[in-house]
């Protein structure tokens, strides 16, 4: 390397380390030094442009940027172009923001929706933002971006409110999903249906096409559309029944109920009385015969008050609704044609709209329905019901459902219902199915955390490093050094060198990608220039946390092999808490918890801070002291945070969707085609072949590593879906698919 490439890059580092330290005006020197010397040096270029900002000279910052953005190598370019939005919506500046984020291409802006949509909605352009959105690929990454965004503090609430009020994107999602069910349905022939659906399809394309389009009219627009499909389809089913084919109203039936068509509860109604007549063929008194024996076995006035009875009878049975059913028993007493229709209406309205307050009308109503099945929660190995708790919940609200018994519950067959187990100390179950028997279900609890490191210093059977050092100065005799004596481990440190005194022990099962959490308790002896709990450390590098005599604390990592790495503090340097216990003697409390990629920073209880982890050097644990300091190590304790246990996949098993809606493609990888999509609750069947690879997918915020699984669903369609997606149902007796693909609803 040249002489003058070189001396760019001392000057260079020397910037950055001035940019650490908030000089900005030393730094942009420097930066500027780089490119007299190398005007080919871009990463100084975007240097100056950020410092710029830094400094308030916003506009000859982007300028600037914008005049050197050609120099940047692609992926360079843009995630600078992502770092100084960034920083300048972290300003407020969000105008300027966009101005930066719209140097990105079409396919950078599709890659980083999030950013570029949050900074849209920051300068209040929703229009451009619903249009970024809708122009996605696919409903599932349309929705994940939008909670993502609708999650962003950053944009002003009442944006993100008026978004959520006009029902856009959330119209959007759901009108495209009742589009692909309705053209899922091969069995309807009419061509004004199929000519619906494609012009419904235009109008999607539209508004995903064109940046200026009115989505509140195109919405209008695929409702009417989807309506009309609707409509067509209601009258095939009505045919259907009429002609007695169950099987094609069945199916009919069931996509009208999937795409909420309003006014399904007629349909529902009629093909249960078609099931029910071929049951009842005997069935020979009608309700006009027995109004015609009435009206001829009675006096003049009680005919008058049979006929007021008939009319609010005849009123009553066609009135289609639960207020006209009920009025007509509470004045007249039972009726069991009535009952029957207001108990299935009731059933109707609790499967489709599975919540938890129709379930409950139901339950309240007819407690004894052949509707309701038992679902019976069952927790084994457990010694204590005490503080055990486990509800049920319709999947379509958040209000439990009533239990009749300690852990059962009834519900109507064929609702998508969800189950959760909370228990002290134990890792919370939550799962959801859909209910087509009565069945008891087992589930095992497992500790949320385990012991797998303690030491309270009675012996060095951990294998702590020890030493001592002594010297003599000013004819007084100094030790620096550490011993294991008196159930402590004890750190000293007499001299004024400026040292780092500190002891290690290996630790194998605490890594990287382990969840953990590190409990110590040290006592101050006499001074505290610095006490250190340090872990992911080798003997030269570590994370740590520090406090001192003044109450100040810290936290980061450090590296004595790499300059760049020497004391990064992620805390605000040495900050002062409350929660420290001062004096000589005085004891406290360090936790540091590890979850999900994040350092969680506590000391007696008092929460210090939560810093994402950088750095990961070994599986080594210890402490540590700055000179003139003298500390002990009471105990150490370190817990180990378990997960459920993944799901094995057995061959023919049926197994649930416990997410909104998961694609289900034609192979086993993200890069096969989506076939359609599965929603919550919905059952699969497991066909006993899995993908090569395992693919990385989070759901609800779980990250979920598994492979995709071969599965039948419920309309006979073979596809493949991510396992990390479907939950099992431990039962004690295995419900054939067949129930689920038939979806007996009858009584």
């Amino acid at each position: 390397m040249s002489d003058i490439r070189n001396k760019a890059i001392e000057h260079f580092s020397d910037g950055n380390q001035m940019y650490k330290v908030d000089s900005f005006e030393k730094a942009l020197n420097k930066y500027y030094e780089v490119i007299e010397i190398d005007p080919t040096f871009y990463n100084a270029h975007f240097w100056i442009s950020k410092t710029l900002i830094q400094l308030k000279e916003i506009e000859k910052g982007i300028e600037y940027f914008q005049k050197h953005n050609h120099l940047f190598p692609k992926l360079k370019s843009e995630k600078y172009i992502l770092q100084l939005s960034k920083i300048l919506s972290a300003k407020g500046k969000h105008s300027d923001a966009l101005t930066i984020i719209e140097l990105l291409d079409s396919n950078s802006i599709k890659k980083h929706v999030f950013e570029y949509v949050s900074i849209l909605l920051s300068n209040n352009n929703k229009q451009d933002a619903i249009h970024t959105l809708l122009s996605l690929n696919n409903i599932e990454e349309i929705q994940v971006q939008y909670k993502k965004i609708l999650a962003n503090k950053s944009i002003p609430p009442s944006i993100t409110q008026s978004l959520q009020e006009e029902k856009i994107i959330s119209t959007f999602l759901i009108n495209l999903t009742h589009i692909r069910h309705l053209e899922l349905n091969k069995s309807v022939k009419n061509k004004n249906y199929h000519n619906s659906l494609k012009d419904a399809n235009k109008f999607f394309q539209q508004m995903k096409e064109d940046k200026t389009c009115d989505y509140l009219f195109s919405l209008g627009e695929i409702e009417k559309y989807i309506l009309k499909a609707q409509i067509i389809l209601s009258q095939q089913v009505q045919e259907a029944i009429k002609s007695k084919n169950i099987s094609d109203a069945d199916r009919g039936l069931n996509t009208l109920i999937k795409t909420k068509y309003p006014k399904v509860g007629e349909l529902v109604k009629n093909l249960r009385l078609l099931k029910r007549e071929k049951k009842r063929k005997n069935l020979k008194v009608t309700v006009f015969t027995t109004i015609t024996i009435i009206i001829l076995s009675v006096s003049t006035y009680f005919i008058y008050e049979r006929n007021k009875r008939i009319q609010a009878y005849d009123k009553a049975i066609n009135s289609e609704s639960f207020n006209g059913y009920t009025d007509y028993l509470k004045k007249y007493g039972d009726d069991e044609k009535l009952h029957t229709l207001r108990e299935d209406l009731l059933y109707t309205n609790a499967i489709t709209t599975n919540s938890s307050e129709d379930i409950n009308t139901l339950q309240r109503f007819y407690p004894n329905s052949n509707y309701l099945k038992t679902i019976n929660i069952t927790i084994l190995d457990l010694p204590s019901k005490q503080n055990l708790l486990v509800n049920f919940y319709g999947i379509g609200s958040n209000t439990i459902i009533n239990k009749y018994s300690e852990n059962k519950v009834q519900v109507p067959i064929g609702s998508k219902i969800k189950y959760s187990i909370y228990f002290l100390d134990k890792i919370p179950i939550e799962r959801v199915f859909t209910v087509m028997e009565s069945m008891t279900i087992s589930e095992k609890l497992y500790d949320i955390k385990s012991l797998v490191f303690k030491d309270d210093f009675e012996n060095n059977q951990n294998g702590w490093n020890v030493f001592n050092e002594t010297q003599v100065v000013y004819r007084r005799e100094k030790n620096k050094g550490v011993k294991v004596e008196n159930g402590s481990l004890n750190l000293y440190h007499e001299y004024d060198d400026n040292k780092f005194v500190h002891s290690t022990t290996y630790l194998s099962k605490i890594k990287r990608n382990s969840d953990f959490e590190l409990v110590a308790k040290i006592k101050r002896n006499t001074n505290d220039n610095g006490t250190f709990l340090v872990f992911g450390a080798t003997k030269r590098a570590f994370n740590f946390i520090a406090y001192s005599k003044t109450g100040s604390f810290s936290f980061g990592y450090n590296n004595w092999d790499k300059p760049k790495e020497q004391w990064i503090y992620q805390s605000d340097k040495w900050k002062y808490s409350s929660a420290i216990s001062r004096g000589s003697n005085s004891i406290n409390t360090i936790k540091i918890i590890k979850k999900d990629k994040n350092l969680n920073y506590s000391i007696n209880n008092q929460f210090l801070g939560e810093v994402p982890l950088k750095k990961w050097y070994g599986s080594r644990i210890g402490f540590g002291i700055n000179n003139n300091t003298s500390s002990s190590i009471l105990d150490v304790e370190i817990y180990q945070y378990n997960t459920l246990p993944k799901t094995t996949f057995a061959d023919g098993n049926i197994y649930y969707c416990w997410v909104e809606e998961l694609n289900v493609r034609s192979g086993g990888s993200t890069k096969d085609e989506i076939l359609t999509t599965i929603t919550l609750g919905e059952a699969v069947k497991y066909l006993g072949e899995m993908g090569d690879k395992e693919v990385s997918a989070t759901f609800k915020e779980k990250y979920s590593p598994e492979y995709y699984y071969k599965v039948e669903l419920l309309d006979g369609t073979i596809g493949w879906v991510h396992g990390g997606a479907l939950n099992p149902i431990n039962t004690q007796t295995k419900i054939p698919f067949n129930e689920y693909k038939n979806q007996k609803i009858t009584k």
